[in-house]
C-alpha cells in the first residue's frame, strides 16, 4: 500500500479502484484495514496484472 501512494494519489487510486476507503478520508491505515478484512480484496489482490498501472 506505501508503495501504491508513493506512486499514485489517493485520487487515482480511487479512479481505478472504486472502493471508499480511497475516496473518503483516505490513509494507509484505513485502507488495509479493509483491504485485510474484506474477503473480495484479498482474492481480487491476486488478480492485478504485474504491468498494470495499478501494481
Amino acid at each position: 500500500m506505501g508503495h501504491l501512494t508513493q506512486l499514485y494519489t489517493w485520487e487515482e487510486l480511487s479512479k481505478e479502484i472504486n472502493i471508499n476507503c480511497f475516496k473518503n478520508n483516505p490513509s494507509i491505515k484505513s485502507c488495509l484495514t479493509f483491504l485485510r478484512k474484506t474477503p473480495w480484496a484479498e482474492k481480487s489482490r491476486m488478480f492485478i496484472p504485474e504491468n498494470s498501472k495499478i501494481v
